[in-house]
C-alpha cells in the first residue's frame, strides 16, 4: 500500500511522518517555556492565532534531554491528528531537518524498534530506512508525559 510521506531528520535519524498528519512546515518562532512540563514538551508558541504545544520527539529517540535549537535550520512540523472522542489536535513537532516528500510502500516495512511506541515500522525508499511515526501516538505520547509530571511522576 503506497502512502505520502514526509522525510525529515530528528536526533540524527531519518524519519518519515503521513503527508496527511502534516499541514504545514514553518520555521520555529518565539516559545514560551511551560513550568514543570516533561522534557518532550519544549514549550507552546503562537501559530496562525492559536497557541501550540511545540514538541521534541527526540527525547524519546535519543532517550536524552532536549537538544538546544538551531534557529537558522530547525524547523517545525505542524500536525493534526484526531485522538480518541476529540475531533482534532493541533501540534507542533520540532524537527532538525526537512529532506523532502516521497512515497512508501508499507507492506514493504520492517517491524519497529521495540521503543518510543509512536514509531510504527522502519520504511524503505530510495534512499534508505526511515523511521515511520504516528502521530496521533505521539501526540498521546506526549499527553500522557503531561499526566505524569502533573501527578509528579517522571515523564
Amino acid at each position: 500500500m503506497a502512502l505520502d510521506v514526509v522525510f525529515f531528520e530528528l536526533r540524527g535519524r531519518r524519519c518519515a511522518l503521513p503527508v496527511s498528519a502534516v499541514s504545514e512546515v514553518s520555521p520555529i518562532p518565539n516559545l514560551t517555556p511551560v513550568p514543570q512540563a516533561p522534557a518532550a514538551v519544549r514549550g507552546v508558541a503562537p501559530l496562525h492565532g492559536q497557541v501550540l504545544p511545540v514538541i521534541d520527539l527526540g527525547v524519546w529517540l535519543s532517550g536524552g534531554e532536549p537538544a538546544p535549537f538551531r534557529p537558522l535550520t530547525d524547523k517545525l512540523l505542524l500536525v493534526e491528528t484526531a485522538l480518541g472522542e476529540v475531533t482534532a489536535v493541533r501540534a507542533a513537532l520540532v524537527v532538525e531537518r526537512v529532506m523532502r516528500l516521497g512515497t512508501i510502500d508499507e507492506t514493504h516495512g520492517r517491524p519497529p524498534p521495540p521503543v518510543p511506541p509512536f514509531v510504527t515500522a522502519t520504511v524503505l525508499d530510495v534512499e534508505g530506512p526511515a523511521l515511520l511515526i504516528d502521530a496521533a501516538r505521539a501526540v498521546d505520547q506526549v499527553r500522557e508525559a503531561v499526566r505524569a509530571s502533573a501527578r509528579g511522576g517522571r515523564a
